[in-house]
This record gives structure tokens, sequence and C-alpha cells, in this order.
């Protein structure tokens, strides 16, 4: 992790993490949704599982929402509270499984972001960081 700059070489509230450090979190996140609802971690993950983690960790889950020609998926940031997550019904509705499956990884993607910044700014910067 590091601190990012302005043009005028001032620290801003800015994170920048490495793909490896986003890894580590993000595969540590699904572990313990697994121990905790699959009754352990095991590959491949099944669909129902990372379904569940999105509607478990979001605040709404749409699988058959009606996004526009070529979207697939779609998160919504809402302050103070968790994001809504939206998966096109043609992805549910024809069950195209792998497209669907990196769709809702992609989605979550979003997510894990969201949920891993604010702690990772709380630490740097205190308590009047925001997420």
């Amino acid at each position: 992790m590091k601190l990012l700059r302005d043009p005028l070489g001032r620290p801003i509230p800015r994170l920048y993490f490495e793909g490896d450090e986003l890894d580590v979190e993000c595969e540590q996140f699904v572990q313990n949704h697994m121990d905790r609802h699959a009754g352990g971690f095991r590959l491949p993950i099944p669909t129902d599982e990372i379904v569940r983690m999105i509607e478990i960790e979001s605040e709404d889950l749409d699988m058959l929402a009606e996004l526009p020609e070529g979207e697939e998926g779609h998160t919504d940031y809402l302050f103070q509270r968790p994001p809504d997550v939206m998966i096109s019904n043609r992805l549910s509705e024809q069950r195209y499984e792998n497209r669907l499956r990196f769709t809702l990884c992609h989605e979550f993607g979003h997510y894990a972001d969201f949920r891993i910044m604010p702690r990772f700014s709380q630490a740097q910067y205190g308590s009047r960081a925001r997420g």
C-alpha cells in the first residue's frame, strides 16, 4: 500500500494497492465466507456460494436487472450502506454459467474495493477518514 500524491507533491487521501495486496485481502474474505457458510473452502467455488456472498454483503442483489445492451453487471455505491448489485437478466435467464460467474465476481470485486478501502484509510488517517 502506498499513499498517492497530487501534481504538486502533496499527499492525498487516496490509497493505491498492489495486486498482491488485494489478492490477499479478497482471498481471506472468500475463505472466511466459505468457512462460515459453506462448510469450508473448496474449488471451484460454487456459483450459488458466490451469489450468497453477494447477497450477504450487499444491500440488494438483483439477478434479473434490465440493464442496457452490452452491460452485464452494475454496482451502485451508496452513502453509509452497502452497495446495490445488479446482474443482467440475459445472463441469469439464459444461464451463461461462465459469463455469469465472471460477472458476479467482477461486481463483487467492486464491492471488495468499497469494503477494503475504508478499513485501510481509517488506519492510515484516523477516525475522520471517509471510505
